[in-house]
């Protein structure tokens, strides 16, 4: 809140949502209401973070909308650049970098391009939306909406459940940037994402596999003729589901292989093998598909187990 407050942009309005907090957040966000007349606090019941954002975009009035994360804070001057950036431009987004915490408490600089980048193009538009799911250029792109403020004009639907879509912020940052005539990134380094390797979105779940084609079928609404790349993520997504099943400490063997099992089950695999091509995958993600068409699921189990540990970087660190 301090890295809120002390923005060099002074004329912002800023609305904390208390989304049914058990401990002391309500209280703390009535004393701030208390010592800043620009400040908006809505209590309400526990809905999670993609209706939190929806009930902020509800109560707000500016002309730009941003959000944050509770547990991260931005640079002083972040507000003032990206807002002047907009207007002097008549861009509908402006994005910037962010530095990501590591585990001994220090950051990196993060940015998706090393230089200042705006798109205009119809088509240059839609493969930067493409990008935040499938890399067209060689990486992909940081989807989530904290890195940026938003014309609220563009803001054509809310936000979902992340406890029905998985990535809440991707079919959001989708819809806006196809609603945007011009988009600018500046590749400063303003926002610090407090990284936490033990929070929900990095361990398994099985609820993250089924939230995964709910967001599919969104993707497929938006992209009828981009099927491969939509069907490209969802594997990408599923493998990492799997390795995160690896690493679950509290599940027996055999409820792994049981929810492998399930998660073959689901009729999608059969659109995803047909719809894209094997020059998409390497190797090692063509024998995965020969191995679930044969329900091979004990030799699937100790494949993905390697398929893990092979994207690490130093593999020599396995055999310490």
């Amino acid at each position: 809140m301090e890295s809120v407050v002390n923005q060099t942009l002074k004329n912002i309005e800023i609305i904390l949502i208390d989304d049914g907090s058990p401990d002391n957040s309500p209280q703390l966000c009535d004393e701030w209401g208390r010592k800043d007349s620009r400040i908006k606090v809505v209590h309400k019941v526990n809905e999670g973070l993609g209706l939190a954002r929806n009930t902020g975009m509800e109560v707000a009035t500016g002309k730009y909308i941003a959000f944050i994360d509770s547990d991260d804070y931005v640079e002083p001057k972040m507000y003032e650049k990206l807002y002047t950036k907009a207007i002097s431009n008549n861009a509908d987004i402006v994005y910037c970098g962010y530095k990501l915490g590591l585990d001994d408490g220090t950051f990196t600089d993060k940015s998706d391009f090393n230089e200042e980048k705006t798109f205009e193009n119809k088509n240059d538009i839609e493969n930067l939306s493409i990008n935040y799911f499938y890399p067209q250029n060689g990486h992909l792109m940081m989807m989530s909406v904290w890195h940026s403020i938003y014309k609220r004009e563009i803001i054509k639907t809310k936000f979902f459940s992340e406890r029905i879509v998985v990535s809440e912020d991707l079919h959001f940052q989708i819809s806006a940037i196809l609603n945007s005539k011009k988009i600018i990134y500046i590749p400063d380094s303003l926002y610090y994402y407090c990284y936490n390797k033990d929070s929900l979105s990095h361990s398994f779940s099985i609820n993250k596999f089924y939230n995964i084609q709910n967001l599919i079928s969104l993707l497929l609404s938006i992209y009828p003729n981009k099927k491969k790349y939509v069907y490209k993520y969802f594997f990408n997504f599923t493998l990492n589901i799997i390795r995160l099943l690896h690493g679950n400490k509290t599940l027996k063997t055999y409820e792994k292989i049981n929810h492998l099992k399930n998660i073959y089950k689901v009729a999608i695999w059969r659109e995803v093998k047909r719809e894209t091509n094997n020059n998409m995958y390497i190797k090692h993600h063509k024998i995965v598909f020969m191995i679930l068409g044969h329900n091979l699921f004990w030799l699937f189990y100790f494949l993905t187990l390697f398929d893990y540990y092979i994207v690490l970087k130093n593999i020599r660190n396995i055999f310490k």
